[in-house]
This record gives C-alpha cells, sequence and structure tokens, in this order.
C-alpha cells in the first residue's frame, strides 16, 4: 500500500511537469524520461483518479486546474519540509564541545 501512495505521488508530480510545460515531450525533457513514461505515468493516474481524457491535446478542465493548483502546493510544502529537515541535521542542536586527546 505504501509503494502504491508513493506511484500517486510520483504520477502528481508528472502531471504538475506536464501541466507547466503544457506538452509530454515538455514534461519528459524536464524529468528526464521518455514521453511514452510519461504519457503511461498520466494514463495510470487518471486511472486511479477515475477521470478520462477526451483528446491527445493537452488541456486542463476546471476540475484539473483544481487538482494542479492543490497538488502543486502540496508538493512544494514536501519539499519545503525536506529542506528544512537537511537543514536541521546540517546544524548541531547546541553549542559544539571540542575536547582534544593526545594518543601516546
Amino acid at each position: 500500500m505504501v509503494a502504491n501512495r508513493m506511484d500517486h505521488i510520483s504520477r502528481v508530480g508528472i502531471v504538475i511537469a506536464v501541466v507547466q510545460a503544457r506538452s509530454f515531450a515538455g514534461a519528459a525533457r524536464v524529468l528526464g524520461i521518455t514521453s511514452s513514461a510519461v504519457s503511461k505515468q498520466v494514463q495510470n493516474l487518471e486511472l486511479d483518479l477515475q477521470v478520462n481524457r477526451t483528446t491527445r491535446n493537452v488541456s486542463v478542465t476546471e476540475e484539473g486546474a483544481i487538482y494542479f493548483e492543490r497538488a502543486k502546493r502540496a508538493l512544494e510544502d514536501l519539499q519545503e519540509e525536506q529542506e528544512q529537515i537537511y537543514e536541521l541535521k546540517s546544524h548541531p542542536p547546541g553549542p559544539l564541545k571540542v575536547t582534544r586527546q593526545w594518543l601516546l
């Protein structure tokens, strides 16, 4: 179940890239994957959400625009949290005490 959620999150990121690039090929270039991989992941997300595209042209429906904005914000929040964790790990939580040991 966790792997399936991770797949879903990855697919959301791909859909965001498609909307921003306004094409599957553009998203593929940005993501460093093939256009067919982008298309397959978008299809899988559509199946997950039980929605259908009616055309090969990339245009966002009203529902899609709402989903895009919320999903984009959620992924940005996750990225920000990850950066905060890295920042916390890169700085000691308090004063650093250094001792000197002599080897004899």
